[in-house]
């Protein structure tokens, strides 16, 4: 087998089909590995992201501070995102909230002091009781360094979850500085490769993911996602992601990744390539904080105009009430103090590797290169 280890320093790999390594079975590594993440189910950060990405890696740079709240399949996001070297002047200030039934997110754009001190009069929402839903925004939660808890493109799964079961599930052996143990799989996610640390309480230090078109991204096959049209491509030939922890802490006994890598690569056809690379470095974490549902619950103000993407076709005006979209007839406006972007558009979704959408998911940051709102 073509083993791919961190360095090639260590490469000493014993690999054993269906067997064991270090006297465990595969199913049981992965069990204690998946014991260890149930315990940031419940999860409170800070975060600082930084990104580059594009057809050339260096040739554009953001950078976020991001604070993230997650309490099992509801989540809470803000980041303030700028690009490397513009001073003051060009923020994007996005708010996502995944409550019980709605998706509800929105965008601020202008100087760091505008976006802070204003209230957004438009957002868009989304019905989220389908659990693709919910598998869509896990898939790629890369800003917010998700993949360092081990969710990194396997639905709304950690990836050790989504090779559990797996026929194919293999362990090896790595003897050198880590001491870590590797599992391999072939899963409707994609080729799926994990590490862990046994003497970290089998914390993951590395995840690869190779999706080919038929393997499943963001709810739907790679072959069947939209290309982007600057590619100049028919199609998708491969989707590959490779996740680095590289700091960890111990919170409450539990380990944690504090810092990682991330390098995520679309290969289309014809040969072109697009990849975009993450450094999130996390502080403030708190495991299983007192929450409740008023967490996951949007901010947009009474009354502000939204974009009701489940019935985009109907015709009809929404707003928001403070708990659903209504019809805008029975609500009156909302007064706007700030504009954000001009149209959110029928829908903010990750487009898999987009030039800055691959970063900011439903940030919709291509703003910051055009000054206006590009989301896709």
């Amino acid at each position: 087998m073509n083993c791919q280890i961190v360095s090639a320093a260590f490469c000493l790999l014993v690999f054993l089909p269906g067997g064991s390594a270090q006297g465990q079975g595969p199913q049981d590594v992965l069990e204690r590995c998946i014991d260890l993440q149930s315990k940031s189910h419940q999860i409170r950060y800070s975060a600082v992201v930084e990104l580059r990405g594009g057809q050339s890696v260096e040739s554009n740079r953001f950078r976020s501070e991001v604070v993230f709240v997650r309490s099992g399949g509801l989540v809470s996001a803000e980041s303030l995102t700028s690009p490397v070297g513009s001073g003051e002047q060009q923020f994007s200030l996005s708010r996502l909230a995944l409550g019980r039934q709605y998706k509800v997110a929105y965008q601020l754009n202008g100087t760091k002091e505008e976006v802070r001190s204003s209230e957004p009069n438009g957002g868009v929402v989304w019905e989220v009781g389908l659990e693709s839903e919910r598998s869509r925004l896990f898939s790629h939660m890369f800003l917010y360094g998700a993949w360092l808890d081990g969710y990194l493109a396997a639905g709304d799964k950690s990836v050790a979850e989504a090779m559990l079961g797996s026929e194919s599930l293999s362990i090896a052996s790595q003897s050198g500085a880590d001491d870590t143990l590797q599992l391999t799989a072939s899963t409707r996610f994609g080729d799926l490769s994990l590490w862990v640390d046994p003497l970290k309480g089998y914390v993951a230090r590395k995840i690869t993911v190779v999706k080919r078109p038929q393997d499943l991204i963001a709810g739907s096959k790679l072959a069947d996602l939209a290309v982007d049209p600057r590619m100049n491509s028919s199609g998708y030939e491969s989707w590959r992601a490779e996740a680095f922890m590289e700091e960890f802490q111990q919170i409450e006994g539990v380990w944690v990744a504090t810092k990682g890598t991330l390098e995520q690569t679309d290969f289309y056809t014809g040969g072109k390539q697009q990849s975009s690379h993450y450094t999130v470095v996390r502080s403030d974490i708190k495991l299983s904080p007192s929450m409740s549902d008023e967490d996951f619950r949007s901010d947009l103000p009474v009354g502000a105009a939204v974009n009701f993407v489940d019935e985009a076709d109907s015709g009809i005006s929404y707003a928001w009430d403070g708990d659903s979209p209504v019809k805008a007839s029975l609500l009156s406006p909302a007064e706007p103090r700030f504009s954000p972007v001009g149209n959110l558009g029928m829908r903010i979704v990750l487009m898999v590797g987009g030039l800055v959408a691959v970063a900011l998911l439903v940030l919709g940051a291509s703003w910051l290169k055009t000054g206006k709102s590009d989301v896709s």
